[in-house]
């Protein structure tokens, strides 16, 4: 919202805070506004409201609406904002069970292609990190483009079939093994009842997807299935979860694809200007190899350039920014950043090389080149 008196007005932090509450009001420059849930931020914070801004729960989950007028006033008492409980997508009783979890793996998602026209809002569109190894899945049992499959990280689930299940999975992190045995990847396999699916961590890759003949049985929030822990809609998979299809499928299995694979000590990925391109700030990027320091599906934060990033008017955030930090850390925005941001951007990952990108784990190294392409 904005914008403020300009008595009142102040800078944002030079770097965001990890957590802010919901029910926060800040300022920064001459914009304010309130977190609707608990979120990283930059903003000076000014006080907080009781309004629960957001909550899944409610049949109209956001209170405000773009171009709604807003007016604070003060209270005698501290106001306690209560934290929006989370829903329930994966279907407790599902139509055709397939699988129970008999151990969750680290971070086991339920997605979709992502929830569209909902970045107004505060939430993120989520969806898999690498779509296009995600496509190549739900292709292998005949799923359309966007069916809810399963997206593991590093370490992903143990499961037991309750009926014969046609599956595939394709990605890195993990290497799956059925009844102990190692199953080739980008493959469908006819999955017996009774029999046993895991996987263990794998050397290569970081993220892996399960495709399950008819797709996964969940709810639909505001146009998706897709797990967004932030903006509490859904959850990981958590032991004695059932997971069901939705749809019933008659595939063959034994349908198979062989990716082509380009193994680089340094992953070379290109940049395209971006939002607050500068041509110095593109140079520190592009002069020497980076190495990812940490990484999760909100952003990859790499080690630090020469540039320095400055605070500016809140913004969109595009899928792939390069955002720089105050103390030249770029920070590379996924499918569950924020949808806004006020801190530079001057570049993006071009869109066909962000797949290799989020698939190198933390410690790998990167070299960031400016790509030939308008």
């Amino acid at each position: 919202m904005g914008d403020v008196d300009p008595t009142i007005r102040t800078p944002r932090l030079d770097e965001p805070r990890k957590r802010v509450p919901a029910g926060s009001v800040g300022i920064a420059d001459a914009q304010t506004g309130v977190y609707p849930m608990a979120s990283p931020g930059g903003w000076r914070l000014v006080g907080r409201t009781a309004s629960q801004i957001y909550d899944p729960r409610r049949q109209e989950p956001f209170l405000l609406e773009p171009g709604d007028t807003v007016r604070f006033v003060p209270v005698e008492t501290a106001p306690g904002t209560e934290e929006a409980r989370p829903i329930e997508l994966l279907s407790e009783e599902p139509r055709a069970p397939a699988f129970v979890v008999h151990e969750p793996g680290l971070l086991d998602l339920v997605l979709d292609a992502g929830r569209p026209m909902v970045g107004r809002y505060g939430l993120a569109r989520s969806g898999p990190l690498d779509r296009v190894v995600a496509r190549l899945a739900n292709a292998l049992v005949g799923n359309a483009p966007g069916t809810p499959l399963l997206e593991m990280s590093v370490l992903g689930p143990a499961l037991e079939a309750q009926r014969d299940v046609i599956v595939a999975f394709a990605g890195g992190g993990v290497e799956p093994r059925l009844d102990g045995a190692a199953v080739q990847p980008y493959r469908s396999v006819l999955v017996r009842r009774g029999s046993q699916l895991e996987f263990p961590p794998a050397g290569a890759g970081r993220s892996g997807y399960l495709a399950l003949a008819g797709g996964i049985e969940a709810e639909s929030f505001m146009g998706s299935v897709c797990v967004d822990m932030r903006g509490k809609v859904g959850r990981p998979l958590r032991e004695g979860d059932v997971i069901g299809t939705a749809h019933a499928a008659t595939p063959r299995h034994g349908f198979a694809f062989s990716p082509y694979r380009r193994h680089e000590r340094t992953l070379r990925i290109r940049l395209v200007p971006g939002p607050q391109f500068d041509a110095g700030s593109m140079r520190a990027l592009t002069e020497r190899p980076l190495r990812i320091e940490s990484s999760d599906r909100m952003g990859i934060r790499l080690s630090p350039t020469t540039a320095r990033g400055t605070g500016i008017r809140s913004e969109g955030n595009p899928l792939g920014a390069v955002q720089l930090t105050s103390d030249g850390h770029p920070i590379v925005l996924l499918n569950d950043r924020g949808t806004m941001g006020g801190y530079t951007k001057p570049a993006i990952v071009h869109p066909n090389d962000l797949p290799r990108l989020v698939q190198a784990r933390d410690g790998a190294w990167v070299k960031f080149v400016r790509s030939s392409e308008p």
